[in-house]
């Protein structure tokens, strides 16, 4: 048997996450036996879904104990997917710091900003965060977490912003939301967002345009 070498990953919506599981399952056994033969499809969570609690992180303070991050019904929330060796990402971040500092009395603990580092180590983000005086937000390391494949987070810095419902309204680079400080307000007052793509399409891969398509019979033809 001849070695091939491909590489097939596709994402959808979550609404059509039985679809993903149904073509894993039934593409596992046509590929087994093939080296270098991968075929993925997957469900990421976006605009519109409600939030899916993200599992197995860890504070700066306890790097030995996982914890979630839980949205608290009629807050707003901010996740911040970050690093300390983003270039782009230091901005956003110094941002989080002043709005907090400088909205405290006004939103009253009803907007929570997380930093979310993607760093290697949990050291150099709390030395970091310590050099700059970012202790404003609330902060955790990624760990061993898979929330960047949950809300399909490729590069940082990447926001999530969640209503005061637990819905995700927003997902995507911070720059695309020019007053973050409004869009808060807004939705502590039960507005909904300006200017945000349609739930299923926040910025990411470009509709699929009408064409030829291959069925799981059509692979399995061409793997035999």
């Amino acid at each position: 048997m001849g070695r091939t070498m491909m590489k097939v990953e596709k994402s959808l919506p979550s609404t059509d996450s039985a679809k993903a599981d149904k073509f894993n399952a039934d593409i596992k056994s046509v590929v087994e036996g093939y080296e270098g033969v991968t075929m993925k499809v997957s469900s990421a969570v976006g605009v519109g879904d409600q939030y899916r609690t993200i599992t197995n992180v860890t504070t700066l303070d306890d790097i030995e104990n996982t914890t979630s991050i839980e949205h608290k019904p009629g807050k707003v929330m901010m996740i911040d997917f970050w690093a300390t060796w983003c270039p782009p990402c230091q901005r956003p971040m110094q941002h989080n710091q002043d709005m907090l500092i400088e909205h405290k009395d006004k939103w009253a603990g009803n907007v929570e900003i997380i930093g979310l580092s993607i760093d290697s180590d949990a050291a150099t983000v709390t030395n970091h965060i310590n050099n700059k005086g970012w202790t404003a937000p609330t902060h955790y390391h990624r760990a061993k977490s898979d929330c960047s494949d949950v809300y399909k987070v490729g590069g940082v810095p990447h926001v999530l912003i969640v209503d005061t419902n637990g819905k995700i309204v927003f997902k995507g680079h911070p720059a695309h939301r020019k007053d973050l400080v409004k869009d808060f307000d807004d939705l502590l007052a039960g507005k909904e967002l300006e200017g945000v793509e349609a739930p299923g399409n926040d910025g990411g891969d470009a509709p699929e345009e009408a064409g030829d398509t291959a069925s799981l019979d059509d692979i399995k033809a061409v793997m035999n």
